[in-house]
């Protein structure tokens, strides 16, 4: 078991032990599949220029998360047929494409012998307090090349993100357990080039980000850093008002969609009956058969 340590205060630096206590689901199911996604990786690499792995990615090669990817949304279509392709070399099927959630496209493979299913979350942006952080095309400059044959972003850069998205709380206060769990303050250290060059995404408060992101690699909290991070995200809020009413519609269908109820509540487990929960999907959502498709060409 890992622990959680807070801050021992909140105003200026602090030093903030950045872990947290994670628990196993109580009852959970056999874990989700494990396919080999660097094919299909080292396909979009070829075919969507503007597209990044932009977090998890050892936890999502290794099964144990979904695969975090960023595109624009001009390129959704080419990856979704990609993702169907894929799915049929791998033995998984349905597929199931999920577009409730605003500015994401969630794709998912069933594999029937587990009950559970791999996950392949594309954002077209991401942003914090009302406002954009980056869109896809923002982080080609700050992304490189894996040995293994795809884009992702370099983990000073992925770092600075997730201690924007994962680690502020309301008035720039840490959110300790957000910050173990994502290996914040790991990332932030092992490259602190790719945290400062990452820094520009938060335009006037890049000074700010980056005091943060340096003292986060430490250990140390720099509130006074965050609150200017978190101020200037507010005062963009009006110039985005897209983003505020997305965000409510994200945090309604996230309760009631049952593809997004089964991977986020149920670990990329089925609840209950497969072919009830395939059919109750399928009211709302497009479902693909890659194997039965598959079957009929051979």
């Amino acid at each position: 078991m890992i622990l959680i340590a807070g801050c021992a205060t909140w105003g200026g630096t602090t030093p903030c032990l950045l872990m947290a206590e994670i628990s196993p689901v109580p009852g959970a199911k056999a874990a989700p599949p494990r396919p080999d996604w660097l094919p299909l990786l080292q396909h979009l690499a070829g075919e969507v220029p503007n597209g990044t792995v932009w977090k998890n990615v050892e936890a999502g090669l290794n099964g144990s998360g979904d695969v975090d990817y960023a595109a624009p949304t001009t390129d959704w279509a080419t990856i979704e047929s990609a993702f169907l392709k894929w799915a049929g070399t791998q033995g998984l099927g349905p597929v199931v494409a999920c577009r409730h959630v605003p500015d994401a496209l969630f794709l998912i493979a069933l594999d029937r012998s587990k009950g559970a299913f791999a996950q392949l979350d594309v954002r077209g942006r991401a942003t914090f307090r009302g406002s954009r952080i980056f869109h896809p095309e923002d982080l080609r400059t700050l992304s490189q090349r894996d040995e293994r044959g795809f884009r992702r972003l370099r983990p000073g850069a992925e770092g600075l993100i997730k201690l924007v998205l994962n680690g502020v709380a309301a008035g720039g206060r840490p959110k300790p357990r957000g910050l173990g769990k994502e290996g914040v303050g790991a990332l932030l250290g092992g490259d602190p080039d790719g945290a400062r060059l990452a820094a520009r995404l938060f335009g006037l408060a890049r000074p700010a980000a980056a005091a943060g992101a340096a003292a986060a690699a430490t250990g140390v909290w720099d509130r006074r850093a965050m609150v200017l991070v978190e101020l200037r995200a507010l005062a963009l809020t009006p110039l985005n008002p897209d983003i505020v009413w997305k965000r409510l519609a994200a945090r309604r269908v996230k309760r009631t969609c049952p593809v997004l109820v089964a991977g986020i509540d149920h670990g990329r487990c089925i609840p209950g009956d497969l072919d009830a929960w395939v059919a109750e999907v399928a009211l709302d959502h497009a479902v693909h058969h890659p194997l039965a498709n598959k079957a009929e060409r051979e």
